[in-house]
């Protein structure tokens, strides 16, 4: 089943839809590589900086939270079973 016509050329078949209204675009109408205009480019970036970048700092704050707890747990381990301080 093809995407059909582009929504500003009806007489051409549509290749792309838009990655934030999902318009059905073809090759012309392309705007930075997955929207039908800037108007949609910005409200995708804007959903972007406001929904997904809380996601990317939880993923990255995990490896670093669980170095931490590796590194506490084996201080403590060598400083109460080998060296006896607590």
């Amino acid at each position: 089943m093809g995407i059909g016509t582009c929504n500003n050329h009806p007489n051409l078949a549509a290749s792309y839809h838009c990655a934030q209204c999902h318009k059905p675009l073809c090759d012309r109408c392309i705007v930075n590589s997955k929207f039908c205009s800037l108007a949609c480019s910005a409200k995708n970036a804007q959903f972007e900086a406001n929904y997904k970048r809380p996601a990317e700092l939880r993923r990255s704050a995990i490896p670093g939270i669980l170095f931490f707890l590796a590194v506490a747990g084996g201080l403590y381990y060598l400083l109460h079973y080998h060296f006896h301080y607590f």
